[in-house]
């Protein structure tokens, strides 16, 4: 139905009210004066000016799209900048709280303030953008893992928020930290916190992964070590087939989607996505890691190959697809020493 104002004597009638009122009222004379006067009411509007075409649409009162536009543009910075400067700020706090209480908490209360902290601080942190109207995380598929035994969980890392998607909804999580982790004033401060490992000293690393699954926290790994750069995944390493091992716990696989190119590797913290930006988090597949760690360590990278092969949004377009990870990559030291 289209849109335009057209005059009827000395009224004007919208368009869309002409064809109702003659779809409704067949019978009625087509003077609107004849009309009862409450009904033309409803339905007509005074005359254009005089000089103006009664046919010309009316255009006062209507929203300009670049009006539009730059107000949508303002509030998706305002929603950003809030979201980073929030995230930067906590971080910063916790990494200064972290560094005066750690000499005065024993490791183990620690771990489980910080855990605590973690879980709860993100919880609230991801619902507050999405109440935004420019996020969406679906994430409530992890909720299964609070009420599960412990284990290692294996994901894929498309992006540096993922660990925190997962904090947000596994309370028990600990995790492994690179050195660029360790080293930042926003995220060293709480992975400290809540007790990750770092992943510059493997058998250290090894050791506390396992020991944080025998006091029922579950393991969060990332297998590619670092962000995604190629498609599907990154070649595997297989420190998180040896943790579930020497644990004697299964691998739990865990898929991480987004469509949005935001903190995936190169991205910077301060470097606004378009919006809106989506994640959604899913349980895979469960391994049992009893077995050699090479057989277990291709076994969760081929099913993570073929899982994600044409996924929503790979890290790179186009790219080869991964390979498996030489057998003794980044798992010899902690092998020998395990042995």
């Amino acid at each position: 139905m289209g849109r335009g104002v057209y005059s009827i004597g000395r009224w004007t009638l919208h368009r869309p009210c002409r064809d109702i009122s003659r779809s409704i009222l067949p019978n009625l004379p087509t003077d609107a004066m004849a009309m009862p006067p409450d009904l033309s009411r409803s339905l007509v509007l005074p005359a254009a000016p005089p000089g103006t075409s009664s046919a010309t649409p009316v255009t006062e009162g209507v929203v300009d799209h670049r009006e539009s536009s730059a107000l949508r543009t303002l509030f998706e910075h305002a929603v950003f900048w809030s979201a980073v400067g929030t995230l930067a700020v906590t971080g910063v706090a916790v990494t200064a709280v972290s560094l005066v209480a750690r000499p005065f908490l024993a490791d183990g209360l620690r771990a489980q303030l910080g855990q605590g902290l973690l879980h709860r601080f993100f919880r609230r942190y991801f619902r507050a953008l999405e109440a935004s109207g420019l996020f969406e995380f679906d994430l409530s598929a992890l909720d299964a893992l609070r009420d599960r035994p412990a284990c290692v969980l294996a994901a894929n890392h498309p992006a540096l928020l993922d660990a925190m998607l997962v904090a947000a909804r596994v309370p028990n999580l600990v995790g492994i930290m690179k050195a660029d982790v360790r080293h930042s004033p926003i995220y060293a401060g709480p992975a400290l916190l809540a007790g990750y490992a770092r992943a510059d000293r493997p058998i250290e690393m090894i050791h506390a992964m396992v020991r944080a699954i025998h006091d029922g926290r579950h393991v969060l790994v990332f297998p590619e070590s670092t962000r995604t750069t190629r498609s599907p995944i990154n070649p595997f390493k297989g420190n998180f087939a040896l943790i579930a091992k020497q644990a004697g716990v299964p691998v739990q696989t865990l898929v991480i989607e987004t469509d949005s190119p935001y903190l995936g590797k190169g991205w910077p913290l301060f470097r606004k996505p378009p919006m809106p930006v989506r994640f959604r988090a899913r349980l895979g597949r469960e391994f049992d890691a009893s077995g050699e760690v090479k057989t277990t360590l291709r076994a969760v990278e081929t099913w993570f190959a073929t899982e994600l092969a044409g996924g929503p949004r790979q890290a790179v377009e186009a790219a080869p697809a991964a390979q498996a990870a030489p057998a003794g990559q980044a798992i010899e030291a902690s092998t020998d020493a395990a042995a």
